[in-house]
């Protein structure tokens, strides 16, 4: 089995670990370290906070081959613990650009494109507008996973013209009102849109604008400040999500009001 793991203390931290339970492939959030779990293969990361939170004692617990940077400049306490903590583990930074592509030995790819060079300036965040965007790919599934990046990455994504079609996209930014463009969704088509956000969080995301773009392109939308941790498994054809919480569990809106 494979996973793409969260880390507690993160929202936006990901890693690749291998798991030999089933042939089939699973994306979930970390919560402990299973004992089948072996090291990790890869972890990719942003350097904010609320992204390299709980990075490094999940990289202290799990270890990994290697770590994906996007190689920018960040003066984070919890980034820095992250990079202290690979040293120690000797594991080593790695800065993929767009184009680069990798393979694991059971048949998963991680398919680079951003950032890419020169980096974006004068955005609103150019740490966020150069976040690694790369798309995870199983036999013929296909995950796009945007990062922090917003309106400025995804127009030069478009410009670009790579193939960015996704059967599931996890949404850039949290879901924030400065990405998700309708554009971009037509281009990447996804079945379904997952937004990793905080109950209650302090920025109002994710904006009602992403919430009705998603709406309009029929695509089925989780939210883990409504569904909890939200599970993405497949076989390499077929795929399916699911939600921590049920349907008559899940947090709604109207209860996260102040």
């Amino acid at each position: 089995m494979w996973r793409v793991v969260r880390a507690i203390a993160s929202s936006e931290t990901f890693a690749a670990a291998a798991d030999v339970a089933k042939p089939a492939r699973r994306l979930w959030p970390l919560k402990l370290p299973s004992r089948r779990a072996r090291r990790a293969r890869y972890f990719v990361f942003d350097s904010y906070c609320d992204h390299a939170g709980g990075f490094a004692p999940v990289l202290r617990m799990l270890g990994a081959n290697g770590f994906a940077d996007s190689g920018q400049s960040y003066s984070g306490h919890a980034y820095h613990d992250a990079l202290d903590v690979a040293r120690e583990e000797h594991i080593p930074m790695l800065e993929p650009r767009g184009g680069d592509v990798w393979h694991t030995d059971d048949g998963v790819t991680f398919r680079f494109y951003g950032p890419t060079l020169p980096y974006i300036t004068g955005s609103r965040s150019d740490i966020n507008s150069n976040s690694l965007v790369f798309r995870l790919e199983y036999g013929t599934f296909r995950m796009l996973f945007m990062g922090d990046a917003g309106r400025e990455t995804e127009e030069r994504l478009l410009a670009d013209g790579d193939d960015l079609r996704a059967d599931v996209l996890k949404v850039g930014h949290h879901g924030s009102a400065y990405g998700t463009t309708p554009e971009f969704l037509r281009v990447v088509a996804p079945r379904d849109a997952i937004i990793s956000v905080g109950r209650n969080n302090l920025f109002g995301h994710p904006a009602p604008t992403t919430i009705e773009a998603l709406g309009d392109a029929g695509i089925a939308t989780y939210r883990t400040d409504c569904d909890g941790a939200v599970t993405v498994e497949s076989d390499g054809d077929r795929f399916a999500a699911s939600r921590y919480l049920s349907p008559t569990n899940r947090y709604t809106t109207a209860r996260l009001a102040w």
